[in-house]
C-alpha cells in the first residue's frame, strides 16, 4: 500500500508545493497555461473554497462537464481538496443519458461552461445547480479545513463506464483505485519525466495518469484531443518521455508516410491498447524503447501488464503483483489452459477493486458473485501464464457452430497494408446464429481490393472466421475514449454499400 501523501490527491499536491514550489507540473496544450506545483496548490485551494462557498461539503458528488483544459483540473483539485466526489461527464452525453446521470449521482453542482451547460436546460433542478468554471479562480487561497484527513479509502470518484454493451454503471472509485490503476505509468515514469495525455479528462485514461505522474514529482503535458499529424511535433517541443495511445490512434501514426525524422523524438516508453499489429516496425520507426499492453477497465486496475520485450502482440502479460486471476466458464469453473473463459479476478489489498456501482445492487453483486469480480471479457491463459484477450463476451461472434473473436479477425485484417482501421460484429444470418461483417477504414489514399482481401485472410484466418460482408467507411461511431459503438454498427447492418463475397461467388471451405 501507498502512503496517504501519495495516493490522496491533495496531500499528493500539498506534498509537491512543499517540496518543490517553482517545479513546473502541467502543461496545457493548446491553451498554453503552465501551472508549477505551487500555483496547482493554490489553484486547489482558490477551487475548493469557492466551492465551500456554493455549499459544497466533504462526501457530496459534483459533476464536471468541461472539455480539456486548465479549467478540468482546477475543478476537479477544487472538489477533491474538500474530500467531495468527482463526477466526470463524457462531454457527448446530452438528452435522455445526460439526464439519467444527473438522477443517478444527485449532485449538489455542475460545472460546467458555454454549449455545454445549456444541455442541462431541460433537466429538472440541473440549471439551478450549474456553476461556471471562472468562479473557481476567484476563491480565497487558505487552505480549507477538513474535520478530518482524507484517506486512501475515501471516495475519489464516480466514474461511468462507457455503456459500449450496455447501460453506463457508475462505478464507486476510490484513492487507492485510482492510484493502483496508475502502476503501468509509475513502473515506466522516473522523476522528472514528461508524460503526453491526449485522453479526455472525464476518462481513468485522462485522471489516472495525472495522479500518478504528480505522485512521481513529473510534469503532465495535457491536449485539447489527438491531433496525429501534429503528435510527434508536440512531444519534442515539451521534451515528453512517455505518452499512451489507444490502439486506433498508434494505427493512424503507423498509416502516416514514413519521413526522416519519426525516430527524432524524445518518448522513450508508450502505452498502447491494443498494440499494433507490427510491434518491432512501430518501434523501430519511432525510436520507442517499449511498448506496454495493459488490460484494464473503469473498475478494475490492470491486473496483467506486459514486461519487457514483447514477443507476442496478443499477450496482455502475467499477473500483476498484488493480484489473482482466473479463467472460467459460465459455472466459474476453471476452464483448461488454452482454452477460452471469462477473466476474474480479486485483489489482495482493500479498495483496489470497485466495491459497488452507484444504485445498482443487482448488478454489484453480478459482478463480485463468489468472491471474485467477473471482468465480462473472454480471454486465455498460456502455459507461461500470460493472459490473452479474446474478446468481449457481449462482442463474440457464433458462426455456423464456431465461435469467432471479432478481436482476432480484426487484427488479422489491419495487417493488410490498405487498412488502418477494422471492426467486425455479427449481423444475423439467414438460418440463425451470425456472419461476420467487416467495416473498413483506410489508410491515407489507399484503395483496395476486396477480393485480394479475402484471399489475403484466408491465408491468415480459419475459413469460418473470415467476414462474409465488407463495407468501405470514411469513419467509425466511437465514444470520446475513441472505442468503437460496435452496437451502432451492430443496429447499421448489411446496407446497400456492404460488399457480400458470397453474392460475389466467393466461398470458402475447411482447408
Amino acid at each position: 500500500m501507498h502512503r496517504r501523501d501519495d495516493v490522496v490527491l491533495r496531500d499528493v499536491v500539498e506534498r509537491n508545493a512543499l517540496e518543490t514550489p517553482d517545479r513546473e507540473c502541467l502543461i496545457v496544450e493548446p491553451e498554453g497555461t503552465s501551472w508549477t506545483c505551487a500555483s496547482a496548490r493554490d489553484e486547489g485551494y482558490r477551487a475548493a473554497n469557492a466551492l465551500r462557498t456554493l455549499g459544497v461539503a466533504r462526501g457530496d458528488r459534483v459533476m464536471i462537464m468541461l472539455p480539456n483544459g486548465s479549467d478540468w483540473i482546477r475543478a476537479w483539485l477544487g472538489v477533491s481538496f474538500l474530500g467531495a466526489v468527482v463526477v466526470p461527464v463524457n462531454v457527448s452525453y446530452r438528452g435522455p443519458l445526460l439526464a439519467y446521470l444527473v438522477r443517478d449521482t444527485a449532485p449538489v453542482r455542475i460545472i460546467s461552461a458555454g454549449a455545454l451547460a445549456e444541455r442541462f436546460a431541460e433537466i429538472d433542478g440541473a440549471p439551478q445547480l450549474l456553476v461556471d468554471p471562472a468562479v473557481l479562480r476567484e476563491g480565497s487561497v487558505e487552505p480549507p479545513a477538513l474535520t478530518a484527513p482524507l484517506e486512501a479509502w475515501d471516495l475519489a470518484a464516480v466514474n461511468y463506464t462507457s455503456g459500449t454493451t450496455g447501460d453506463s454503471k457508475g462505478v464507486l472509485t476510490t484513492y487507492t483505485q485510482v492510484r493502483a490503476t496508475g502502476t503501468p505509468w509509475e513502473d515506466r515514469l522516473e522523476p522528472g519525466d514528461t508524460y503526453l495525455s491526449v485522453m479526455p479528462m472525464f476518462h481513468i485514461s485522462g485522471t489516472v495518469p495525472l495522479t500518478a505522474v504528480w505522485a512521481l514529482r513529473g510534469n503532465f503535458v495535457l491536449c485539447s484531443h489527438f491531433e496525429g499529424k501534429r503528435f510527434l511535433d508536440i512531444a519534442r517541443r515539451y521534451g515528453t518521455t512517455m505518452a499512451f495511445l489507444l490502439g486506433p490512434m498508434a494505427g493512424y501514426l503507423a498509416s502516416l508516410p514514413p519521413t526522416p525524422s519519426d525516430a527524432d523524438n524524445p518518448i522513450r516508453r508508450m502505452i498502447v491498447v491494443p498494440l499494433p499489429a507490427d510491434v518491432d516496425g512501430f518501434l523501430q520507426r519511432y525510436g520507442i524503447e517499449e511498448l506496454c499492453q495493459v488490460h484494464a477497465m473503469t473498475e478494475l486496475p490492470p491486473p496483467v501488464v506486459t514486461r519487457g520485450r514483447i514477443t507476442d502482440p496478443t499477450s496482455c502479460g502475467p499477473v500483476s503483483a498484488g493480484f489473482e486471476l482466473r479463467v472460467v466458464d459460465e459455472h466459474d469453473i476453471p476452464v483448461p489452459t488454452g482454452e477460452p473463459g471469462e477473466l476474474i479476478v480479486r485483489a489482495q489489498d482493500p479498495w483496489v477493486i470497485t466495491h459497488e456501482y452507484l444504485n445498482k445492487p443487482e448488478e454489484t453483486a453480478r459482478a463480485w458473485r463468489n468472491g471474485w469480480f467477473h471482468t465480462g471479457d473472454q480471454v486465455r491463459l498460456d502455459e507461461r501464464g500470460e493472459v490473452h484477450f479474446v474478446d468481449r463476451i457481449k462482442d463474440a461472434i457464433r458462426r455456423r457452430g464456431e465461435n469467432i473473436s471479432s478481436l482476432e479477425v480484426e487484427r488479422e485484417i489491419v495487417r493488410h497494408p490498405a487498412v488502418r482501421e477494422a471492426a467486425c460484429v455479427p449481423v444475423p444470418a439467414e438460418f440463425g446464429e451470425d456472419e461476420v461483417m467487416a467495416y473498413l477504414l483506410l489508410g491515407e489514399d489507399a484503395t483496395i481490393d476486396l477480393p485480394e482481401l479475402v484471399a489475403f485472410l484466408s491465408q491468415r484466418l480459419a475459413h469460418f472466421a473470415v467476414p462474409r460482408y465488407f463495407e468501405l467507411v470514411d469513419e467509425l461511431p466511437r465514444t470520446p475514449t475513441m472505442k468503437v459503438r460496435k452496437t451502432d454498427l451492430r443496429k447499421r447492418g448489411v446496407s446497400e454499400a456492404t460488399w457480400d463475397r458470397e453474392a460475389a461467388g466467393i466461398t470458402l471451405r475447411r482447408a
